[in-house]
Formats: C-alpha cells, structure tokens, sequence
C-alpha cells in the first residue's frame, strides 16, 4: 500500500504523478494507493468555484489509466474535501481523496470497499477500506425452498456435495 498526499503546487504534483507511474511499471505485485490525490477525475466530481478545468481532469484519468490502476469507488459522501467559505462565494466542495489499485490488487480483494467516512477535525473525509465484504447483518431469516430447484438435472448432486 502506497500513502499518497499529492502537492497542492501542480508542477510538484506533476513530479510526484511520474515517481508514481515508474513504481507502477516495475512493480509486480498487488498495489493499493490511497490518499489525498489534490485533483479531480471528472468536473462531477466538483462543486461550488469557479468553472473546472476539464483538461485538467482528462490528464488525470489519463495518468490513472496509463499507470494500469482502477478507481476503486466510494460509498458515502460523493466530495471527500471542503474548501474555505470565502465571503460573497460559494463554497467549494471536491471529491480529491481516493483508493486506485492495479489489477492483482482487485482480483484478490474483489469483495473491498471504499467507505468515505464524516469529516471531524480536518477539511477532508477519512476513506475506511475493508477488503472482505460486510457480513449479512439479518442472520436469522429463515431458509426458504423452492419448488422449482427439484426440477434442475442436477439438484440431488448438489445438495449431495454441498449440504452433506
């Protein structure tokens, strides 16, 4: 797992981004990157300010994608950051945090989620990352059978290997 806090100062982001794309090509193992990114992937993703800079935004998933890495999502709030409350504007509100792996990572944490937890001491939303799926939380629900299973060519085998 990689930690990243990307620069607020674009050109030192822009250093960090190719640091990054190099450990990309020579690692060969699973990878998980999380962290404050300081951009966006997609002008949705922004809310509040002045206009978004779409460029900006397609050279960001474009470094995403030429490092082989995937956005893992988010459950939660949809902007991880919030941004001073400058008198007469609207607040800005970005989504900059996030959890990118490359394949091997996905494959073997298939069940992982990215929870966007709520923001207290900072301006930015803590990301909780579990790597197995939430247990069913209604553990009593009766077992229910249907009628139409018997009719599978291959019921009996089934329940044979499965329930014996």
């Amino acid at each position: 797992m990689t930690a990243v806090y990307a620069s607020p100062n674009e050109i030192i982001r822009r250093q960090a981004w190719g640091e990054i794309k190099s450990m990309a090509g020579n690692l060969n193992g699973e990878w998980l990157l999380v962290g404050d990114f300081n951009e966006i992937a997609c002008p949705t993703k922004k809310k509040g300010g002045g206009r978004t800079n779409r460029r900006e935004c397609e050279l960001f998933k474009s470094w995403i994608s030429n490092c082989c890495l995937i956005d893992l999502g988010y459950i939660g709030s949809k902007y991880t950051w919030r941004g001073p409350q400058w008198i007469g504007l609207e607040r800005v509100y970005k989504r900059m945090d996030r959890a990118l792996s490359n394949g091997g990572w996905r494959i073997r944490f298939e069940g992982a989620r990215v929870e966007v937890l709520p923001r207290t001491n900072s301006d930015h939303h803590p990301l909780l990352i579990t790597t197995e799926p939430p247990l069913p939380t209604n553990k009593n629900r009766p077992f229910r059978y249907e009628a139409m299973w018997k009719m599978h060519p291959n019921f009996d085998e089934v329940i044979k290997d499965h329930w014996s």
